[in-house]
């Protein structure tokens, strides 16, 4: 092994001032290829690229069967941006009012592919179509892949309008219409949240879900749907009640009011089943609304002369990634595949967690209910000794206007609010800290180097302007403390 190790030496020094990468094949048949920062007769450390991430690779000498050198080009660590596409060139140009047919239909995964979805996209924006018509029919499928697909969707958001025909969108097909203004329900569509049965994947998927129903959650928002109900949707760990009030009004709650008339009830569920919403209840949540055509017939419906479809790249474009998804899979290497992919998902995970924590914690800093202005009652000696409050200040000659220091009702509901956004964006951060600390197991065991606490304290030391020293026990143990303060203090009524 050491003679190994001189003649890679060897090789560096001999191409010397060109951007080298070294290619290494490991004894299980992996095979990477990047730069070799570092070296001895215990292992190898190599910088590559894992996602469109740099990642930082250590392996035993013990599990290295050869390596080798190869000139590369400069842009070799530079982030990837985007794939390779093949659009039907001959196809007429399109405009703004043109728009791509999408079919959605199997499992997000397997039949339904962020790639696909991305060359589509693509295609449609070098081809000046102004519209995308998703038709979706899937009960969901992974989560990595769907959180992939949101990224496209979020790419290419300010440049194409998503519209979505919805026979079935269950599980994480529901990341489609949660970026769509415009949905269409057909004729016993459904609209639900995910299940994850298995414990494990449940603790594994809990931060990751949670970040998807945050965003997903402040999407719909905009299109005028109640955010809570996708939330719910995603994350849905209590009861859920939605029904009419007066006014007409949409009201969510934990359980419905007694005596609440049952033509009034919108949908009631316990924490056992799962939210899912027929077509009616998705329409009275202003999730979409009652549609029996097909896409050609949208064009009326929203008032888009010339509406037509521009081609139909976007059939093509899924299965050409199916296709070319499964001859991938057969020529990879089982074990070269598992790895590089747990890698890729681990190192972009890693980096997304960060990021959902910090926005967590901003926040909290935002709605601490400790830093919030509240009115209180106030009394005079003269009602103070006849047993009366006034909740206005005032003075007159004969009595002294003293505050109570107890909050107005007003005060009250706002304390409660702040408290209980601050105590959710607690928790999220908790579901953070845990995933991060599981992928960072996971990241020795690949070979990943990391160093969590240092990320976490550059993040968090930029974000608040000052130099902070932040470890993931530390943040823990913080948000523990503060989450058990805000529980114990959620029904104050005073200073």
């Amino acid at each position: 092994m050491n003679r190994l190790l001189q003649c890679l030496l060897m090789s560096i020094l001999l191409v010397a001032g060109l951007v080298h990468a070294d290619t290494i094949k490991l004894v299980d048949g992996r095979v990477y290829e990047g730069r070799i920062v570092q070296q001895d007769n215990q292992s190898i450390v190599i910088d590559t690229m894992a996602d469109g991430y740099p990642a930082r690779l250590q392996f035993p000498t013990s599990q290295i069967r050869e390596f080798n050198g190869q000139a590369v080009p400069d842009e070799f660590f530079e982030p990837v941006e985007g794939s390779g596409v093949d659009p039907d060139e001959d196809a007429e140009a399109g405009n703004a009012n043109t728009y791509i047919y999408l079919p959605i239909e199997g499992t997000v995964g397997r039949e339904i592919l962020a790639q696909g979805i991305e060359q589509t996209l693509t295609y449609a924006v070098r081809r000046g179509v102004g519209h995308i018509v998703f038709y979706i029919d899937s009960t969901g499928g992974e989560m990595e892949e769907a959180s992939l697909i949101a990224k496209q969707l979020e790419k290419f958001s300010t440049e194409l309008t998503y519209h979505c025909i919805v026979k079935r969108a269950e599980g994480m097909a529901m990341v489609l219409p949660s970026w769509s203004p415009s949905v269409y329900l057909l004729p016993g569509a459904t609209m639900g949240g995910i299940t994850l049965d298995d414990e494990m994947a449940m603790e594994l998927a809990g931060a990751d879900v949670a970040m998807l129903a945050a965003r997903a959650g402040a999407r719909v928002a905009n299109y005028g749907v109640p955010g809570e109900v996708m939330v719910a949707m995603m994350m849905q760990e209590s009861a859920f009640c939605a029904w009419h009030g007066e006014g007409d009004l949409i009201y969510i709650d934990t359980q419905l009011p007694e005596n609440t008339p049952t033509q009034q009830v919108i949908v009631s569920v316990t924490p056992e089943n799962r939210l899912v919403l027929s077509r009616d209840q998705a329409v009275a949540l202003n999730f979409g609304q009652a549609y029996e055509g097909d896409t050609q017939g949208l064009g009326e419906v929203l008032g888009i002369e010339g509406w037509s479809e521009q081609s139909d790249h976007g059939v093509n474009a899924m299965r050409r990634a199916v296709s070319a998804r499964d001859q991938w899979t057969r020529r990879a290497d089982a074990i070269q595949a598992r790895t590089q992919r747990d890698i890729e998902r681990n190192i972009s995970k890693h980096a997304e967690t960060v990021d959902f924590i910090l926005a967590c914690l901003i926040d909290f800093n935002e709605v601490d209910p400790h830093k919030g202005e509240y009115a209180t009652y106030q009394v005079t000696d003269r009602n103070r000794r006849r047993g009366r409050y006034n909740r206005y200040s005032y003075y007159d000659n004969d009595a002294t206007v003293r505050d109570t220091h107890r909050f107005t009702r007003d005060s009250r509901d706002t304390w409660r609010a702040r408290t209980d956004r601050s105590i959710g964006d607690l928790r999220n951060v908790h579901r953070g800290v845990r995933l991060l600390n599981t992928l960072d197991r996971e990241a020795e065991r690949l070979g990943i180097v990391r160093d969590t606490q240092e990320i976490l304290t550059q993040r968090c030391s930029a974000a608040a302007g000052r130099e902070l020293q932040v470890s993931p026990e530390d943040l823990y143990r913080w948000t523990s403390q503060t989450l058990e303060r805000l529980a114990s203090e959620r029904n104050r009524s005073g200073r």
